[in-house]
C-alpha cells in the first residue's frame, strides 16, 4: 500500500470517530455543569445555615454581654459598699486611738488632781493653824484701833476739806491728786520717800488695801511671789526673726579630738539667746528712661523723660523707709528730734532736725489723712462699741493751727485746745482702731463733724465720761447712737477719796473695820464688777450675755443699793 493510501485511512477514520468525541466531550461538560450547580447550590444552603448560626451566636452573645454588665455593676455596688465600710472602720480606728488618748491624758490629770487635793488639805490644815494665830493678832489690833477712833472727826474734816479743794474739778487725771494738800507720802507704796508724788490710780490704790487687809487678817509677813515659769520662752517667742549657729565647726571638732580612735557627734545643746541689729542707712539709686522717639526716617522727634514713680517723694532726699523710721522714733518712742539726729548721725547719715519737722509737716498730712479718713469709716461701720474721750493739748502757734479750720479761734499762744480719742470695743469685729482728732473746741459740734453718721444701721453704744457733750451728741441721734457711762470713771473717783484718807489708813487697824470706812467699801464692791466680768472675755457674745445676768448683774445691783444707802 502506498504512504498516500495509508494517509487517507487514517484521515478517514478520524473523520468518522469525531462525533462521538464530540457527543463525549459535550456529556462530560453538561455532567461538569450538573455536578457545578449541585455545588453552588450546598455552598448556598452552607452560607444559609452558617448565616443562620451566627445570627443565634450575635444573640447569645448580646445576651452574655448584658448579663456581664449587670454583674459588672453589682460587683462596682459591692465594691463601693466594701470601701465605704472599710472607710468608716478606719475612722472607727482613729477615733477609738484618739479617745483612748484622752481617757490616758485625763487618768493623768485625775491623778495630778489628786496629788493636788492632798496638797491642798495639808495647806488647809496648816491656814487654820495660821488662822488661830490671826485672831489672836487681831484682837490685839481691836485693841489698838480704839485708840485710833478718837482721830476719826478730826480725818472726816480733813477729807470734806481735801475733797472740797481737789474733786470739784471735772479733770479725770490724777497725777497732781496731792498737790496743795499736806499728806506726806504715797499711800500706795509702803517704801515711799516724803517728798515722792506719782501717778495714783484705781488699781494701785485696791492692791494696797488689799494686801492691807491680808496683812491684818494674817501674821504679817508679806508672800513672796511665785516665779513665772516658762517667761523666757514667751519672750523668745514674741520675736519673728530667728538665727541659726553653731559654736565648733567640723575642723575645731578634728582638731580637738585628734587624738581619739573615733567620735561622733550624736546631740547638741540648746541656748536662746537676743540679740540687736541697729538700723543701717543706706543709698537708694532710682533710675528713670530718657527715651529718643524717632520717625519712620529716624529723624528725631522728640525727647522724653519718664516720670518716677514714686512721685511722693519725689523732689526729697528722704526715702520712705527713712521718714517712716523718723516716724518711729518721734511718734513711737517719744524721742525730740535732736536726738534722733544725734541717733542718725552715730550710724553715719547726717540729717538735720530741720528737714525731719518739714518731713512731719508735708508727709505727714497728705499721707495719713486718706489712712484716718479709713480709720474712721473702719471703726464706725464694724464696731457697736466705741470709747471716747478728749484731753487738753497746749498749743504754741494758734495761727498755724487755724490755718485750713472753716472756723477761726482767736486765742492766746500757749493756751489750750482739744485732742479727742476714739477706740474700738474689744469684741470688734474689725480691725482694732484707736484715732485721734484735734479741734480747738470741746463742745459737741466737734463730735458731729468727726463721727461718721452715716455708717451703718445698728445701734452703736459709746462708751465715755459724764461730760454733757456726749449726751447732746446722743440726743441728736436717739435710735443710732447711745450713752453708756464708763465703770473705770466711777472707780478712780472712790480710789481719789481712799488717798485723801491716807493718813488715817497708815494706823493699825483690823480688817472689818478698814472694810467698812464708807470710800474703801465702795471702791472693793467697784472692783468686784470687774473681778466678776473679766473672766467672761473668752465666751461668745450670746453665752457672755448670759453670765453677765447670772453673775455680773447681781453684783452691779449690790453695788447700787449699797450707794443709795449711804448717809451723804
Amino acid at each position: 500500500m502506498s504512504r498516500t493510501q495509508e494517509a487517507f485511512e487514517q484521515a478517514a477514520r478520524k473523520l468518522i470517530s469525531a462525533p462521538e468525541r464530540l457527543l463525549n466531550l459535550c456529556m462530560e461538560q453538561y455532567k461538569a455543569r450538573e455536578r457545578e450547580r449541585d455545588r453552588r447550590i450546598k455552598a448556598e444552603d452552607l452560607a444559609e445555615e452558617r448565616k443562620r448560626a451566627n445570627t443565634a451566636m450575635s444573640l447569645k452573645m448580646r445576651e452574655e454581654n448584658r448579663k456581664n454588665k449587670e454583674t459588672g455593676r453589682e460587683l462596682e455596688k459591692y465594691k463601693d459598699w466594701y470601701e465605704e465600710k472599710t472607710r468608716k472602720m478606719e475612722i472607727l480606728k482613729y477615733e477609738a486611738g484618739k479617745l483612748l488618748g484622752q481617757l490616758n491624758r485625763a487618768a493623768e490629770v485625775i491623778s495630778d488632781l489628786r496629788d493636788q487635793l492632798s496638797w491642798h488639805k495639808k495647806r488647809a490644815d496648816e491656814a487654820e493653824i495660821e488662822r488661830d494665830a490671826a485672831k489672836e493678832e487681831c484682837s490685839k489690833a481691836l485693841e489698838k484701833a480704839e485708840a485710833s477712833w478718837k482721830e476719826a472727826s478730826y480725818f472726816q474734816e480733813l477729807a470734806g476739806l481735801h475733797g472740797r479743794a481737789r474733786f470739784d474739778s471735772t479733770t479725770e487725771k490724777t497725777a497732781n491728786l496731792f498737790h496743795g494738800t499736806d499728806i506726806e507720802e504715797n499711800p500706795v507704796s509702803e517704801d515711799a520717800c516724803d517728798d515722792d508724788i506719782h501717778n495714783y490710780s484705781a488699781d494701785e490704790v485696791i492692791r494696797h488695801i488689799g494686801a492691807m487687809i491680808e496683812k491684818t487678817k494674817g501674821d504679817g509677813k508679806e508672800k513672796k511671789k511665785k516665779k513665772t515659769t516658762g517667761k523666757r520662752e514667751q519672750d523668745l517667742e514674741k520675736i519673728r526673726l530667728h538665727r541659726e549657729s553653731c559654736d565648733y565647726s567640723a575642723e575645731e571638732l578634728d582638731e580637738t579630738f585628734r587624738d581619739e580612735a573615733g567620735y561622733q557627734v550624736y546631740g547638741s545643746n540648746k541656748r536662746s539667746k537676743i540679740g540687736l541689729v541697729r538700723p543701717v542707712p543706706y543709698v537708694s539709686h532710682e533710675y528713670t528712661p530718657k527715651v529718643v522717639v524717632r520717625d519712620e526716617s529716624g529723624k528725631k522727634k522728640y525727647v522724653k523723660t519718664m516720670p518716677s514713680k514714686n512721685s511722693f517723694f519725689r523732689n526729697s532726699k528722704a526715702d520712705y523707709s527713712l521718714v517712716a523710721g523718723v516716724f518711729y522714733y518721734k511718734f513711737n518712742l517719744g524721742l525730740p528730734y535732736n536726738r534722733i539726729e544725734n541717733e542718725l548721725r552715730s550710724l553715719g547719715a547726717d540729717i538735720r532736725r530741720q528737714d525731719m519737722t518739714y518731713w512731719q509737716s508735708r508727709f505727714g498730712k497728705s499721707a495719713f489723712r486718706p489712712i484716718h479718713g479709713w480709720l474712721n469709716r473702719e471703726l464706725w461701720e464694724n464696731s457697736s462699741v466705741v470709747h471716747m474721750d478728749e484731753t487738753t493739748w497746749r498749743v504754741v502757734d494758734w495761727k498755724s493751727m487755724n490755718r485750713g479750720q472753716r472756723r477761726e479761734y482767736k486765742r492766746k499762744n500757749g493756751s489750750k485746745g482739744f485732742i479727742w480719742v476714739m477706740t474700738t470695743g474689744e469684741f470688734s469685729k474689725g480691725h482694732q482702731v484707736v484715732l485721734y482728732t484735734f479741734d480747738p473746741s470741746r463742745a459737741a459740734e466737734v463730735l458731729k463733724e468727726n463721727v461718721n453718721t452715716k455708717a451703718g444701721e445698728n445701734m452703736v453704744y459709746i462708751v465715755c465720761d459724764a461730760y454733757a457733750a456726749y449726751e447732746c451728741f446722743t440726743k441728736l441721734f436717739p435710735g443710732k447712737y447711745k450713752r453708756a457711762l464708763c465703770w473705770m470713771h466711777a472707780r478712780r473717783k472712790f480710789a481719789e477719796a481712799v488717798c485723801v484718807l491716807k493718813p488715817w489708813l497708815n494706823k493699825k487697824i483690823d480688817a472689818e473695820e478698814l472694810e467698812d470706812i464708807p470710800e474703801i467699801k465702795g471702791l472693793l464692791m467697784a472692783n468686784r464688777v470687774f473681778e466678776a466680768d473679766t473672766p467672761l472675755k473668752g465666751f461668745s457674745a450670746q453665752k457672755r450675755y448670759k453670765r453677765r445676768k447670772a453673775e455680773v448683774e447681781p453684783v452691779v445691783d449690790e453695788y447700787f443699793e449699797y450707794l443709795r444707802g449711804l448717809d451723804l
